[in-house]
C-alpha cells in the first residue's frame, strides 16, 4: 500500500484494519498527524453552506489560478514545477466543485487524524516513510519523524534536496523503496499481466 501526503493516513488506517491483507506500507511526505495550521480563510470559505458556494463560484475564476500556482511552487520546491503538470492541475483545480470538495476534505481532515493517529503503533507490517528535507507543505518533524518514532521497526528515509512532490521529483527513490518492501512482504502479491 502506497500513500502520498494525505493518502499516507489512509494507507496507515488500512494497514491497521486489514493487516492480514497488507504486505507492507510506504508513505511518502506523509500528512498523518493533526496540523496546527488552521488553513486560510479562502480555503475554508467554500465549505460554508450557501455563502461559501456563492463566494466559491465568484472568487475561484478570479483568484484560483494564482493561488494554485503558488501552492504548486511550494509543493515542488526546491525543484521547478513541470509546466505540463502545472497546466493540467490549474485547469482541473479551478473548477468550483473541486475547490468545494477540497475545502470540505480539509475541514474534516484534522478530526480524522485525531481519531486514528493514536492507533499507528498497532501497525505490524513493514512500514517505510519517505520524506524530503526541504518539504514546505508537510513538516517532517511533526509527521514523518513522529510516525517513525511511534511505529516500532519502521524505516525513515529523508531525501536530501527533496520537497513534497517526491513521486514526481524523486521517482527512483519511490520505486526503490517499493521494491525493497516487496522483498520484505509476507503477503502474496497478485500480479495481473
Amino acid at each position: 500500500m502506497v500513500g502520498h501526503s494525505w493518502a499516507g493516513a489512509l494507507a496507515l488506517v488500512y494497514a491497521i484494519n486489514y493487516a492480514d491483507d497488507t504486505g507492507a506500507v510506504l508513505v511518502i511526505a506523509p500528512a498523518v498527524y493533526e496540523s496546527h495550521d488552521d488553513g486560510s480563510f479562502l480555503t475554508g470559505l467554500p465549505s460554508v453552506p450557501v455563502i461559501g458556494d456563492a463566494a466559491n463560484y465568484m472568487l475561484t475564476p478570479i483568484l484560483g489560478a494564482s493561488l494554485i500556482r503558488s501552492e504548486l511552487k511550494k509543493a515542488f520546491s526546491p525543484d521547478p514545477v513541470p509546466k505540463s503538470y502545472e497546466n493540467s492541475v490549474v485547469t482541473e483545480w479551478c473548477k468550483p466543485g473541486r475547490v468545494r470538495a477540497y475545502a470540505q476534505d480539509e475541514s474534516t481532515f484534522n478530526a480524522s487524524l485525531r481519531k486514528f493517529s493514536p492507533l499507528y503503533p498497532q501497525i505490524t507490517v513493514p512500514l517505510s516513510i519517505l520524506a524530503g528535507d526541504s518539504d514546505l507543505v508537510v513538516l517532517g518533524k511533526e509527521n514523518a519523524l513522529r510516525l517513525h518514532e511511534a511505529v516500532p521497526k519502521s524505516r525513515l528515509v529523508v531525501l536530501p534536496r527533496a520537497g513534497h512532490q517526491i513521486p514526481f521529483t524523486k521517482p527512483q527513490s519511490v520505486i526503490g523503496e517499493i521494491e525493497r518492501l516487496m522483498r520484505l512482504s509476507t503477503t502474496r502479491i497478485l500480479r495481473i499481466s
